[in-house]
This record gives structure tokens, C-alpha cells and sequence, in this order.
């Protein structure tokens, strides 16, 4: 079972997708694409990998459409992240049985950015904030520039009065026209996002002791989404403390 804590890791390895190959179209062609697709019914299958744990945990998306929230005063798409070896629609091989676990994550556009809700459950027919404040806030742009940097917040749990625990990022596009090779498929005109994270708690507003300091690589291919991400704790890479790889998608319809 992945608590709260542990969505919110996963969302950092990345937060969301026909053919083998997605390549970018000229603009005369087409209009710029969406490096995150949030379309009703849109599905991906992710494999998530710590190699030193030689842990595989199987995560599947599924967007479920708009639905207004109370606690955020607005509509968000509602997106559904289950953890479980029911992926049989894909042809995934079955992780290890067990009753899913199902998280819905809320999108939210606010200034230009995506904003996540991540403490939230099921109750009936309705969605509830379940009391920890789990966010993310400018989690990603809504249109990628040529040279773009910005800064985002993470609150893994507020406790209120300044106790709890939270992320602060600062990210980068890398220039990157490479091919990047995923079990989904091949996939070209990514956009590549680098990441330094500092993971820290905080007591009466301040920091306790020296923030754990993690570095992110995210690949997202236009029109498809996230296809890959890498943990580690080297500013120069070295071997992944975890790895999230794209396994199969459906996105409008196509499926891979």
C-alpha cells in the first residue's frame, strides 16, 4: 500500500499519453503540442523501479474528467492513480495480487502553471480533502518555452503552525533532440526537465537540520505526456535511486 507521503514521491519523480514513434510536426502542420494530456479517459501504465530495493511497484492514470472541489473553489480534471496488478486491459504483465489502491490527484490551471491537489479520497460519489494539504504548486507550465526555468513548492503534509513537511524545486528545460527508448515505445521531440529538489521538514516555520537534496530527470514526448523519469542523489546522475518508465498508453482513442 502507498500512503500519502509516497504519492506525493512518485509525483515527483515526474506528476501525467498513436504509434511507437511521437515526433514534433512543423506549426504550420498542426497546433503546439501537449507535453501533458489530460483528456477524459486518457490512460497510461507506468513501471516504478528502485533498483538498490529491487522494488517494481505498476501505477496506471486514467483521466476521469472535471469535477468542482470545495476546498479548492474551482474545477479541476480529476485524474485516478491506482497501484495494483490489474493492467490486463494493456497486456502488462500482472504485478503481485492485491486489492488497487486508487488516489485521484486533481489538475488545476492557475497562472500559467499546473497545480496539483494530492490529499484526497473517495467518499461516496464525492472527492475530499482527507487533512494533510498534500500539494503541488506550479507543478508544470502549461505551454514549454525554448529556454524556460521556474520554481515550484511541494507540501507532503501540513500540520499547520509551520510544522510539517514539504519540497522546494527549481527546474530547467535541457536543450534535448535526442531519441528516448521506453518499453511504450520510441519517442523524439521530447521535452527534457531537470530538477534539483530539496526535501525538508519544518517545525514553528523553520527548517529542521539540513534538507535531503535529490536531482529529477523527466522526459515528456508532445502529445503524449511523461515517458520517463530518474532519481538520484548526484548532481551528476550515476546509478538511479528509482526510475519511472512509460509502459503503455491510450490517449483519445490510440493505444500503445
Amino acid at each position: 500500500m502507498l500512503h500519502t507521503a509516497s504519492r506525493v514521491w512518485v509525483g515527483l519523480l515526474a506528476s501525467a499519453l498513436v504509434s511507437g514513434s511521437a515526433c514534433t510536426r512543423s506549426s504550420s502542420e498542426t497546433a503546439a503540442p501537449n507535453f501533458f494530456p489530460l483528456h477524459v479517459d486518457d490512460t497510461w501504465v507506468y513501471e516504478v523501479t528502485r533498483p538498490l530495493r529491487n522494488e517494481h511497484t505498476r501505477m496506471t492514470m486514467r483521466v476521469r474528467g472535471e469535477r468542482y472541489l470545495s476546498t479548492l473553489g474551482r474545477r479541476c480534471r480529476l485524474v485516478d492513480e491506482t497501484y495494483s496488478a490489474e493492467d490486463a486491459a494493456f497486456g502488462v504483465p500482472a504485478a503481485p495480487s492485491g486489492k488497487p489502491e486508487i488516489y485521484p490527484v486533481a489538475y488545476c490551471r492557475m497562472d500559467g502553471f499546473l497545480y496539483r491537489a494530492l490529499s484526497l479520497e473517495y467518499h461516496g460519489g464525492e472527492v475530499r480533502e482527507i487533512g494533510l494539504g498534500s500539494k503541488e504548486e506550479r507543478f508544470l507550465p502549461v505551454a514549454f518555452g525554448t529556454s524556460l526555468a521556474w520554481e515550484s513548492v511541494t507540501t507532503a503534509y501540513d500540520l499547520g503552525g509551520g510544522n510539517g513537511y514539504g519540497v522546494q524545486q527549481t527546474h530547467w528545460v535541457v536543450p534535448d533532440s535526442g531519441l528516448v527508448e521506453v518499453p511504450a515505445g520510441r519517442f523524439t521531440g521530447c521535452v527534457h526537465v531537470e530538477t534539483v529538489a530539496l526535501h525538508a521538514g519544518r517545525h514553528a516555520g523553520a527548517n529542521e537540520g539540513e534538507p535531503i537534496v535529490l536531482y529529477y530527470s523527466d522526459w515528456y514526448a508532445p502529445d503524449v505526456g511523461l515517458i520517463r523519469t530518474l532519481q538520484s542523489n548526484r548532481p551528476d546522475g550515476g546509478p538511479p535511486l528509482a526510475q519511472i518508465d512509460l509502459l503503455a498508453y491510450d490517449v483519445e482513442g490510440t493505444r500503445r
